[in-house]
């Protein structure tokens, strides 16, 4: 496939991940295609569906920074910042997503992302938020 048509493809998820199109999400995925995030992995259809329709996290948008797209055949990488809202609360962070194609679709994706940071931005509860933040200062000290 064409570095232009993964482009395209890469276009129409991020459009439809933040319009919240969940057939169209999906069907740009093999059957068997899989998600693997920060929180675990997603392989095939029933369990895509799933994470994609979970609701946990709302409002994302995707805006390129940094390299942004770079394909090579059916193999790409976008460098971006994710915005999302998380159980009401609006979060902000670096993210890079790796994919790779097969016969048009999406079969293998890889999200990382600052965790850390993440829980941070959305910690609410006053227990919590002294936690992540030790956390975050001991992991600083490395």
């Amino acid at each position: 496939m064409s570095d232009e048509k993964n482009i395209g493809i890469i276009r129409e998820f991020i459009k439809s991940m933040e319009e919240r199109d969940l057939e169209k999400t999906l069907s740009l995925f093999t059957s068997d295609g899989n998600w693997t995030c920060p929180i675990g992995t997603f392989k095939g259809n029933t369990e895509l569906k799933r994470f994609f329709s979970s609701g946990a996290v709302t409002d994302v948008k995707f805006n390129e920074y940094g390299n942004g797209i770079m394909i090579q055949g059916d193999r790409a990488n976008i460098e971006y910042v994710i915005s999302e809202t998380i159980q009401g609360t609006q979060t902000e962070a670096p993210a890079f997503l790796a994919l790779e194609f097969q016969d048009g679709k999406i079969q293998k994706t890889r999200l990382i992302f600052d965790r850390l940071l993440v829980a941070k931005q959305a910690a609410k509860w006053w227990q919590g938020r002294p936690l992540i933040n030790f956390i975050a200062k001991q992991t600083e000290k490395l």
